[in-house]
């Protein structure tokens, strides 16, 4: 990239790479547990990952008190 005025156009930037990636596909086959202290949740990986590795999963709860997702 360069930045150009009236004057003239100025060095190059520095190259930067980026990696394109989508969302991947959601995991499957959820299965809960009850134990003594809570529950287990056990699933499959995405099938498809879409380009990029899965770095985590986000588990949201839902108290049953009409309120929002934790």
């Amino acid at each position: 990239m360069s930045a150009v005025n009236e004057v003239g156009e100025s060095k190059l930037s520095m190259a930067r790479t980026i990696k394109f990636a989508n969302v991947p596909a959601q995991p499957q086959t959820l299965h809960l547990t009850a134990w003594q202290t809570g529950i287990r949740a056990d699933w499959t990986k995405p099938l498809q990952v879409n380009g990029d590795a899965v770095s985590g999963y986000k588990v949201y709860v839902d108290d049953g008190l009409g309120g929002p997702f934790t």
